[in-house]
């Protein structure tokens, strides 16, 4: 005598968040639903090389910084010190032109919306705020992002005659 075949419950491999304007228009907050796709973190970076990953991206979100360094720093959650470098980073990348050769010689306007953007995507703890050390700092990390994004593209555009287009 055969017994039919055990079906196993199908069991989900991530979850996966409905994009916050489908949440929006429904009329509720994101909410994870289950996803049978095999398709994994690996998978999505495909093309690519170990040791690689691609550009960092502008976030939407606000990051919440619960203590602040004696220099205007982000010292916890420690996680956020990446973020806040990788975000200022994005933003000098969208307001500063490149060809800008000099940080001290930019704009204390284009300076002044990076750093409103700065403090919109990152909410500091108003009892260690200080806006005069946090934009400082903020700063400093920009005019690195700057010059390291300059240094690359002339190393692998500029030097080999090639274009990045």
């Amino acid at each position: 005598m055969r017994s039919s075949p055990i079906q196993l419950p199908l069991v989900p491999m991530a979850l996966e968040f409905p994009g916050e304007e489908k949440a929006a228009q429904e009329g509720h907050a994101s909410v994870p639903t289950p996803s049978t796709s095999t398709n994994t973190a690996s998978d999505k970076m495909s093309g690519l090389k170990r040791g690689q990953h691609r550009r960092h991206k502008v976030s939407n979100k606000v990051h919440v910084i619960t203590k602040i360094g004696p220099h205007g720093e982000p010292l916890e959650p420690l996680t956020m010190i990446g973020v806040f470098s990788n975000q200022c980073s994005c933003l000098v990348r969208e307001h500063v032109l490149i060809t800008c050769m000099d940080w001290r010689k930019v704009s204390e306007d284009l300076k002044d919306k990076v750093w409103s953007d700065v403090k919109k995507r990152f909410e500091y703890p108003w009892d260690q705020f200080n806006e005069d050390l946090c934009k400082g700092h903020a700063m400093v990390i920009t005019s690195k992002a700057l010059r390291s994004l300059r240094s690359k593209l002339n190393k692998n555009y500029v030097q080999k005659g090639k274009t990045p287009f």
